[in-house]
């Protein structure tokens, strides 16, 4: 039995001095969206009212101007973009984790999502050594790669979990807005690093369809948006689909896939369809350095049409109308009041 202890005290030993190993010369992640995804998650708990959230992969994050639509919409925007790598089934688990009764979720996302599974579990295992929470997001099978990268998993919670509690040290931001700036996204969670860049993407024709139509993988696709969908309103909460911004070259190249996408979408999707595959693509020059990433410009452009659609899909009304409507009728009140068929009471004023 000493024995058998002494080898087991041994064998823990030596894993410790591994694992302590590895700690030390550990190199933390900085994949910028891994890290972001707590300060977003922290403006989703402490952001009151109604939000509208952006969710897709960075065709979301470099696409989205908050500020812009912040001035046209009345519901809080946030961007809630991780990388298109993350997969289809993570992007609706933490969309629901976020969203309430009332909020908007707009789900933008890139077309390869519909022809293959884009998911790496080490993106997902690297984001959820900043938030172990996130685990709970993952399917079965990825589960299962991820307890094969266990150590891995552990080492990089320990690292993060330390940086996040020492004190002084100048590279480690604390609060969500340094976190955000220190990445290069703002208070919303746009990225805006790349603004007063100059662009580097260039169309380089392709001669190949990249899209491989497939029947079944789509029709997977679907039922697990029209799920989501069921679990939205089951929830209060509005959900819509946005095509994503495209350069245009690779569109034509693929024209007849995204075609045919689109079709089965509309026909089969319980989810509305806000714009159109064709309205969403865009020459060359609104692009920084992807198919996918728009410029300050581009963005711009895409953010308005957003909002156009969402007008035009959803009861919404812009905050230039709800505030024409509720001086229309605060005038309205008033002068009931002052006729004798309106009373004050406080700060309120109500109609008799």
């Amino acid at each position: 039995m000493k024995r058998f202890l002494g080898k087991l005290i041994g064998f823990c030993a030596l894993q410790s001095a591994i694992l302590g190993l590895l700690l030390w010369g550990y190199q933390e992640d900085r994949y910028g969206f891994c890290e972001t995804i707590i300060a977003k998650h922290y403006l989703s708990e402490t952001v009151s009212g109604s939000r509208i959230f952006f969710m897709g992969g960075s065709n979301v994050a470099y696409g989205i101007d908050s500020p812009l639509a912040a001035e046209q919409l009345p519901h809080r925007p946030i961007n809630l973009a991780l990388s298109a790598l993350h997969g289809l089934d993570f992007m609706l688990m933490e969309s629901l984790d976020v969203a309430r009764e009332g909020d908007i979720i707009v789900l933008s996302l890139e077309y390869e999502h519909f022809f293959e599974d884009l998911t790496s579990v080490e993106l997902i295992v690297r984001t959820a050594s900043w938030r172990p929470e996130m685990l709970r997001n993952v399917g079965w099978t990825q589960a299962r790669v991820i307890l094969d990268q266990g150590l891995k998993f552990i080492c990089d919670t320990v690292k993060h979990a330390a940086k996040r509690q020492r004190q002084g040290e100048v590279d480690a931001p604390k609060s969500p807005e340094e976190i955000l700036a220190h990445q290069g996204f703002n208070i919303h969670g746009d990225f805006v690093g790349h603004h007063g860049k100059e662009p580097t993407f260039e169309f380089q024709p392709t001669r190949r369809t990249q899209f491989q139509e497939n029947t079944a993988y789509v029709a997977r696709a679907i039922e697990k948006l029209n799920q989501f969908a069921r679990q939205c309103e089951s929830r209060g909460v509005a959900v819509v689909l946005a095509y994503p911004p495209y350069e245009r070259g690779y569109f034509e190249e693929r024209k007849e896939q995204i075609a045919w996408l689109d079709k089965r979408l509309r026909q089969e999707l319980a989810i509305p369809i806000i714009n159109s595959p064709s309205e969403m693509a865009y020459e060359s020059s609104h692009f920084f350095d992807t198919a996918y990433h728009l410029t300050a410009e581009g963005k711009q452009i895409r953010t308005r049409q957003l909002v156009e659609g969402l007008y035009t899909n959803l009861a919404i009304k812009s905050k230039q109308t709800e505030t024409a409507i509720a001086r229309r009728s605060n005038s309205s009140v008033k002068a009931s009041v002052r006729s004798g068929k309106g009373s004050v009471n406080g700060d309120y004023i109500t109609a008799k």
